[in-house]
């Protein structure tokens, strides 16, 4: 797992699948739950039809799964059970590096668990600002107090989950086998989760995603570069209110509340995306006026951790 300097601090970028759920074409798999379980942090086995599609009669939910879960099952499937996997959750996480790693993390640059939420909320803040999700054409909503959804979560009906949706949030430990900590430790240490809701075999297809095997060699970074465009902000909001649709000749502070009119009911956090529903500004001419950047030149890109975080 590699470490980036993100305003002056350490983090770890953690990649995997936070939500797995696959069908199969019998009602008994030829491997125990017990051997599943192993290799997962929760497995939840259901026998039953899917609903308008009766070829698929049982199905497993499988949450924050290792490579080796998918390597097992495969072989156990072997080549006479079909399986239908039809809603994934992809998962990149910036995990605060609490202590230093001689000859890999530069002195100093690592977190206390005092200052690590605060560091978190920081990198989030600078996230929702910089970042563009091509696919998203709808506001972004924030939720409970401390979800930003770009896209529905569910369709009209209430019920139905939506084909693709994005999810950040910054005040939450980190699911990723590869990094959780002792109980008592994962309540003090948040990350920066990002989510990517994939639901519907068509969508999944469309990612890249269509059995076991395309788990296994998904390629994380190129997903999440290529969904997801980090964009060269302004780090002054009078600046970021100049480069959006409106009268030229404003004053400072007529360009600070354009600005500010981008963060969605509830918080004051302003998130880039909403320019799109707001100033109906299309992800390509975001992508001429401001330029993308990798996600390398992005971290540089972020201005130094602060002491202190106001909430939203």
């Amino acid at each position: 797992m590699p470490f980036i300097i993100i305003g002056g601090r350490a983090f770890r970028v953690v990649y995997g699948f936070d939500r797995v759920t696959l069908w199969f074409d019998r009602a008994e798999l030829p491997i125990s739950e017990a051997e599943l379980k192993a290799h997962c942090h929760e497995l939840a086995f259901i026998c039953g039809d899917m609903k308008f599609n009766p070829r698929w009669k049982s199905c497993i939910s499988v949450y924050q799964p290792s490579c080796k879960f998918f390597r097992v099952l495969l072989a156990a499937l072997g080549t006479e059970i079909a399986i239908c996997i039809n809603y994934v959750e992809i998962v990149r996480d910036f995990v605060p590096v609490l202590a230093p790693n001689k000859g890999v993390v530069p002195p100093g640059s690592h977190h206390s668990p005092a200052d690590a939420r605060t560091a978190v909320l920081h990198l989030r803040d600078w996230f929702l600002r910089s970042a563009i999700v091509g696919r998203q054409h709808q506001a972004v909503v924030y939720s409970h107090g401390a979800l930003f959804y770009y896209g529905r979560r569910c369709e009209k009906d209430g019920i139905t989950k939506s084909a693709n949706v994005f999810v950040v949030y910054g005040d939450k430990p980190s699911k990723q086998s590869g990094v959780r900590l002792s109980k008592s430790s994962r309540n003090e240490v948040s990350c920066l989760h990002t989510e990517w809701r994939a639901n519907g075999t068509p969508v999944l297809a469309d990612l890249g995603i269509s059995c076991i095997q395309d788990l296994l060699s998904f390629d994380f970074p190129a997903f999440w570069t290529r969904e997801v465009k980090l964009l060269r902000i302004p780090k002054q909001n009078t600046a970021l209110g100049l480069l959006l649709p409106g009268q030229r000749n404003s004053s400072s502070r007529a360009y600070r509340k354009r600005a500010a009119a981008l963060a969605p009911e509830g918080c004051n956090v302003i998130v880039l995306q909403n320019a799109r529903t707001t100033h109906r500004i299309s992800a390509s001419a975001f992508l001429k006026k401001l330029g993308r950047l990798p996600l390398q030149e992005w971290c540089a890109e972020v201005p130094a951790i602060p002491t202190k975080h106001r909430q939203p």
